[in-house]
């Protein structure tokens, strides 16, 4: 059987978590195939959770096609492993840790019938608190990379004309607009885009990985869409048991990754603006007594000496 749209979820030591994010998505479905008739299959691959994950995802949610992963194979080669399985003209990556509402599937598809160009979509997100998440913006070059690791994006000179790679302007994010990337806790994207790019690049680990994908896809003339109509609740961090020292860490390595292999002459520069951005982020961290941030930015500035 073919589906309009294969979901893929990794899963790893989340259970409680995942099995609200399976919860909302069960809505989703619901309301989507009754309502407008959209054919939707699920796909959870466990990356080795120690919790009680598979056998809750076994016993309470029989329509979900579960994999389940002897060793944690990381975001990306998780998510290819996934899609391997994938029968859906779309794929909606999907973190385990996000709740998307009633109409998010319906209004996810209905935006590709709208916009015939569009090869790649993320959505508007939200905390639980309803504090907005920045979501989407340009790819990394080296200027607008060592305006973010030198904390000036917020910076009304910079941030009212630059291509920047976390854009701050709320006006940015009011309106449906052609963005470079969108993050990779909610997209949805072309299957047959996303084979013809090779999927995620696998020695990519977590963090990073979802934009160097957009970077293939820009190369290719693909184009990728912010759209803000619908908007879906993000946790953060939830895989890495919140913990900022390690997705601090992994988006340092990431960012390394992508330099190293799109802009090698520019990685020493970028190298000097994450030892200097880090170094004087833990010295506030410390002034403030926050001993978690300032042990992730220490961290981050010995990978850049290595």
């Amino acid at each position: 059987m073919n589906y309009d749209l294969s979901v893929i979820i990794l899963s790893f030591n989340t259970s409680q978590i995942t099995r609200r994010c399976l919860q909302k998505l069960k809505g989703a479905i619901d309301y989507s195939n009754k309502k407008f008739g959209i054919k939707v299959e699920t796909i959870v691959l466990d990356n080795s959770s120690a919790d009680d994950s598979v056998k809750m995802i076994r016993q309470d949610f029989p329509w979900v096609k579960l994999i389940v992963s002897k060793s944690n194979l990381g975001f990306s080669k998780g998510n290819n492993e996934a899609v391997k399985e994938a029968k859906g003209d779309l794929l909606l990556f999907l973190n385990s840790d996000v709740y998307v509402g009633k109409d998010s599937i319906e209004k996810s598809v209905d935006f590709f019938t709208q916009h015939q160009d569009c090869d790649a979509m993320g959505c508007r997100l939200s905390y639980e608190n309803e504090k907005f998440q920045e979501s989407a913006g340009f790819l990394p070059t080296p200027f607008n990379t060592t305006i973010w690791m030198l904390g000036l994006g917020s910076l009304p000179y910079f941030n009212s004309f630059i291509h920047l790679v976390h854009p701050k302007r709320p006006e940015f994010f009011a309106k449906v607009r052609k963005v470079e990337w969108v993050t990779g806790a909610f997209f949805m994207i072309k299957s047959k885009v996303f084979t013809e790019v090779g999927g995620f690049n696998e020695d990519i680990f977590m963090y990073m990985d979802e934009v160097e994908l957009f970077q293939r896809l820009k190369v290719k003339s693909y184009i990728t869409y912010y759209n803000p109509g619908f908007t879906v609740i993000h946790l953060g961090k939830a895989s890495s048991n919140f913990n900022i020292s390690s997705s601090l860490v992994n988006e340092v390595k990431g960012l390394l990754y992508f330099f190293g292999h799109y802009y090698k002459n520019s990685l020493g520069l970028i190298k000097a603006s994450i030892f200097i951005g880090a170094g004087i982020r833990s010295v506030y961290a410390l002034l403030s007594g926050n001993k978690q941030k300032y042990d992730a930015y220490r961290e981050a500035v010995s990978l850049v000496l290595k």
